[in-house]
């Protein structure tokens, strides 16, 4: 029996920390997805778009607010990231595919 209990340990011996360590851990992208969303607005005070650095004043804008990446990154100052873009840069990107609604 000895014997036995000696091969088991030296099989754990020849691995290292890393291994061991990772053994059982997955990425975090494995158990979750991007986490966002599209939000409607409209701008009663001026705005600028995050794209094209135009003004946006009394019209509907769009923000992408984004809580979760796609490495499992989450923002350090705030609770999400937020993008603001003009009517016309959310209709273009709805034409081009990026906008999977």
């Amino acid at each position: 029996m000895r014997r036995t209990t000696q091969r088991r340990f030296k099989s754990w011996q020849s691995l290292t920390v890393n291994d061991v360590y990772n053994a059982s851990m997955k990425h975090i992208s494995a158990h979750t997805d991007l986490q966002s969303e599209w939000i409607k607005r409209f701008a009663w005070l001026p705005r600028r778009s995050d794209i094209t650095n135009e003004w946006i004043w009394l019209t509907n804008y769009y923000e992408y607010v984004i809580t979760m990446d796609m490495n499992g990154a989450v923002p350090r100052k705030g609770k999400d990231w937020r993008m603001t873009y003009t009517r016309s840069e959310y209709i273009a990107k709805k034409l081009t595919g990026e906008i999977n609604e």
